[in-house]
């Protein structure tokens, strides 16, 4: 059941409330066993909107997965092996979270923020032993976690500096704050994990005939153990986009795209730079340009690949991937457009 009430304060300012509630039966039968939940929860939420702020809260009920709940042991390997836990609760997540946006016409500039916390109750968690010989065992247990942390900010510009040319500028910085909670040998910690970045993007647009899209962005991550043999891990990465569109008398179309992503950080043998350029050229025709033949080829350079890292628990794992390379493509589309009333 689930009801929900507004309340009008004034023109710029309300609030929603609701309240859910949930009743759950469960009932799973396994082969050794079966197994017979009941749950009631009350689930609240919250808006409250007022001058381009909108603050958020809301509960949420997440069921533990069935591979977590079956009271068995699979052994995909001679190194590793998992067990359920019939015993696992529904996890609960409370949400917090906020947005605000402004934007000023008459200088056409503007400004965005959003952010949230989110925490969870009874949330499920691997419990890990390895043996000395290297040998891994898992089974899945309910802890309560910590708050995590989510922000961004951002500002956009557009100047039109005559006529002809129009400029559009955005600036973005954005952070999270992530706690994992790990469980090795029946030894307890955390995992805290920092992230940060910038992104600035740059388009240029000159009689609607050449369009340039230009963007930098770098990205920093610092992971910290609560462990005195683990050491700390830091994760840094940038990347350049940029595009180019030219529309040609006589309904030619050329567009050109590139973007490059580099990790100094992984492990020897891995491509650290990855660089991916690619192009089209297009004749428009039919009436109103609804018909298009287009040349395409991708990744001109035959350079793609996909590359990255990332922090696991008590791991460090730098992971590529062969992925499509180059190829050319020749496609035509027809665009149609009806619109009908009655």
């Amino acid at each position: 059941m689930d009801r929900k009430h507004t309340y009008q304060l004034n023109k710029k300012t309300q609030i929603i409330a609701g309240l859910n509630t949930q009743w759950q039966q469960i009932n799973n039968n396994f082969v050794t066993s079966r197994l017979v939940q009941n749950y009631f929860f009350l689930l609240p939420t919250i808006r409250i909107e007022a001058y381009g702020i909108s603050l958020n809260y809301e509960r949420r009920v997440n069921q533990p997965g069935i591979s977590s709940l079956q009271p068995i042991t699979i052994v995909y390997s001679p190194l590793y092996s998992y067990t359920g836990n019939p015993n696992l609760v529904p996890s609960i997540s409370n949400n917090y979270n906020y947005n605000f946006f402004k934007y000023w016409e008459n200088s056409q500039f503007g400004i965005y923020s959003n952010g949230s916390v989110y925490s969870q109750k009874n949330m499920a968690v691997t419990q890990q032993t390895i043996r000395s010989d290297g040998a891994q065992t898992n089974t899945t247990v309910n802890r309560d976690g910590r708050p995590n942390y989510n922000f961004s900010v951002g500002i956009f510009n557009r100047v039109k500096t005559n006529k002809d040319w129009q400029l559009n500028s955005s600036t973005s910085f954005y952070g999270n704050y992530y706690q994992s909670f790990n469980l090795l040998n029946d030894v307890e910690g955390w995992q805290n994990t920092f992230t940060y970045g910038v992104r600035e993007n740059i388009n240029a647009n000159w009689k609607d005939k050449v369009e340039l899209f230009t963007g930098f962005g770098f990205n920093q991550s610092k992971t910290k153990y609560h462990y005195d043999d683990f050491r700390n891990v830091n994760v840094g990465t940038c990347s350049v986009s940029n595009s180019l569109i030219v529309r040609f008398p006589k309904k030619i179309v050329w567009e050109t795209r590139q973007e490059f992503n580099y990790n100094s950080q992984v492990a020897a043998g891995f491509k650290k730079g990855v660089n991916v350029v690619s192009s089209s050229l297009a004749l428009q025709m039919l009436k109103k340009d609804r018909g298009e033949l287009k040349l395409s080829v991708y990744d001109l350079f035959n350079q793609n690949v996909s590359v990255y890292r990332y922090i696991n628990t008590n791991s460090v794992n730098d992971v590529q991937n062969n992925t499509l390379k180059r190829y050319f493509m020749v496609t035509y589309s027809v665009k149609f457009n009806k619109l009908s009333t009655k």
